[in-house]
């Protein structure tokens, strides 16, 4: 489900803000994307993730077991939660910025990046 962070604005500009009690994290970095331009495109076994949408104009598909849902990331601030093995599509139709956030270290063996791998281990929760 996508959410809005809190907004602060005045007249130097806006200033967004997450808070979220005993929220762990190990990484921060941020995803430019060119328009009509795919990023993401995988999903992680163990960790999670919150996206956040700095300046980007995309649309978001999101899989997990229970269902598929295309969200559309059209404002700065709009962020959603991703719990492990949801796998994420992000599609930039405009030049953007989009920052995440993670409970743990990068880990090459966490991802999963073929998508018929992910559907099964997802089928016979095997993960």
């Amino acid at each position: 489900m996508k959410k809005k962070l809190q907004n602060y604005t005045d007249k130097r500009g806006n200033l967004f803000s997450y808070y979220k009690k005993n929220l762990k994290f190990n990484r921060v970095f941020f995803i430019t994307g060119k328009k009509n331009k795919i990023r993401g495109d995988h999903a992680h076994k163990s960790t999670k993730q919150i996206i956040i949408n700095v300046n980007a104009k995309a649309e978001l598909i999101v899989t997990n077991k229970r269902k598929v849902k295309k969200i559309k990331f059209i404002s700065a601030g709009e962020f959603i939660e991703v719990p492990k093995m949801t796998w994420v599509r992000i599609q930039f139709n405009k030049e953007g910025y989009i920052a995440v956030i993670c409970d743990k270290k990068y880990l090459k063996n966490d991802y999963i990046n073929d998508f018929k791998e992910f559907k099964i281990k997802l089928k016979n929760n095997k993960y």
